[in-house]
Order: C-alpha cells, then structure tokens, then sequence
C-alpha cells in the first residue's frame, strides 16, 4: 500500500498560516513606514511591501507621491534604523476604483450539532456495509465532542 494522502485541511492550514505570516510583516512595514513620516502624508500613505533591497509605498493620490519621493532618502534611513535595509523606494499610486475595502466575514455557524450527530449515528445503525458503519460512529463520535457548548 502506497503513503498516505495529504490531508487538505493540512494544506489549506499550511497556504493559510503563509498568507497570515505575510500580511503581518506587511502591516508592520506599513506601519513603521507611516511611523517614520510626517503625519500629514502618514495618513496618505495606503500601505507599504518590501520585496529584496527595495520597499514599495501606495498612496491615494499623485501629490502625495510627489511629496513621498522628496521624503524618500530620509525615510530609507529611518527604515534602516528598524532593522528594514532597503536601498530603493517605489512610489505608486492606487486610483481609489483599484482599493479593497475588508469586508467583515460573518460567523459560520456550528456544524457539529445534536441534530447531525444524532442523523450520522442512525445513518450508522441503518446501513450495512461495516466499514461505512464504522466510519459514520466515527464522525457521530466527533460531531458530539465538537457540539457548542451553551
């Protein structure tokens, strides 16, 4: 018999624990880029990625870029004095149609209910296959312990 399949659930916790990884680090340069400006461009500035030597800073209109780019120099020194060694800066500008706005994810409700539990368990009593029967206990079993407690 051949290895066993990996689990999806393993890979998807694997991508997603990647992604939540990369977005911190991005939140921490966007906020000490922000830290280290002037606070009347602070706010203007969208967010900020260091990629290899070069940092890349998005802000919400031309002007600001323009302001930024004269900032620029300045504000590779200050990264530097956090840790962030970069040697270039990028300045773009994100037109207001192209930003994402986060949007709330509503709660998922509870799938492991008495309900299903109790439907899997009579699943398991009424079928005749002994494997299916067994796994279906399985997942009654699991179901149960994974009821919201009230």
């Amino acid at each position: 018999m051949g290895s066993r399949p990996t689990r999806v659930r393993s890979l998807l916790s694997q991508r997603l624990q990647s992604l939540t990884e990369s977005a911190r680090r991005h939140a921490r340069v966007s906020d000490l880029v922000r830290a280290a400006l002037p606070s009347e461009v602070a706010g203007h500035c969208l967010g900020a990625v260091v990629a290899a030597d070069e940092v890349t800073l998005y802000v919400d209109s031309p002007a600001w870029a323009t302001r930024l780019r004269f900032l620029a120099p300045n504000l590779l020194h200050q990264l530097a004095a956090t840790g962030i060694h970069v040697r270039h800066c990028r300045i773009r500008v994100q037109p207001p149609g192209d930003r994402v706005e986060a949007v709330p994810v509503p709660p998922r409700p509870p799938l492991a209910t008495a309900a299903a539990s109790d439907a899997v368990s009579s699943a398991a009593a009424s079928t005749e296959s002994t494997d299916l029967a067994a796994a279906l206990r399985r997942l009654a079993r699991t179901l149960t312990r994974r009821q919201a407690t009230p």
